[in-house]
């Protein structure tokens, strides 16, 4: 039996009804978060393209995902001859953001990560961890989650206490096996970028994740 997964706020919906909520998604994208008309219209049709996948497969009243269709819908583009390039910008439509603003407990000096009082290094890496794990969970089966395996990150300006920054991670390339997932991920402050790198989660399933974690509390 096929696992199913949610889509967001679409458990009674049909993907009709979620098709009629990509030009306030991409409105969303314009007006909060600053990205380029060119670039919301290139969003709006990788979705639009998406659900013209589904409807080849005859999936039109479908309010949940299988597991694999999102590795399906990439072999139907790779079929069509899709340069990896367009893949790739297809992948990124599927996007997650976090955002918050820097407190005494995000700093540095008080992580332990250094001895100034600036936005600490491994407290921006959980913000870009944040965003890729939200950007594929609503996507994921029930009682499955990604978890982080590998982080290569620069961090490239200091924020103080005080000034929001936000995060966006982009997927950019999927496993063979369906599990791996590889993003690009960004940060920002008010003033502009302070980060930027790539990031690999893999999904799994939560309760048995944490059984092991927990078998290993055991064997120490």
């Amino acid at each position: 039996m096929t696992e199913k997964s949610a889509l967001p706020e679409a458990t009674e919906r049909s993907l009709q009804i979620l098709k009629k909520q990509i030009p306030a998604w991409g409105e969303y994208l314009l007006a909060q978060r600053g990205l380029s008309m060119r670039t919301v219209v290139s969003y709006r049709q990788d979705l639009e393209n998406f659900f013209l996948f589904l409807d080849e497969l005859d999936a039109g009243d479908k309010t949940s995902l299988d597991e694999h269709d999102l590795f399906l819908y990439l072999a139907w583009l790779r079929a069509r001859k899709n340069a990896g390039c367009t893949l790739a910008r297809r992948l990124s439509a599927l996007r997650g953001f976090f955002e918050y603003t820097v407190e005494e407990g995000l700093l540095a000096a008080q992580v332990g990560s250094g001895e100034v009082r600036v936005l600490a290094t491994p407290m921006m890496i959980m913000g870009m961890e944040r965003a890729a794990m939200e950007a594929v969970r609503p996507c994921l089966p029930e009682g499955m989650t990604s978890v982080g395996t590998r982080v290569d990150i620069s961090h490239m300006a200091p924020t103080p206490c005080g000034m929001k920054v936000r995060f966006e991670a982009k997927l950019t390339a999927v496993s063979a096996n369906g599990r791996g997932l590889t993003f690009a991920v960004a940060a920002y402050d008010e003033a502009g970028p302070i980060g930027e790198g790539t990031h690999e989660r893999v999904v799994v399933d939560r309760e048995k994740f944490q059984s092991r974690a927990q078998t290993r509390a055991t064997q120490g």
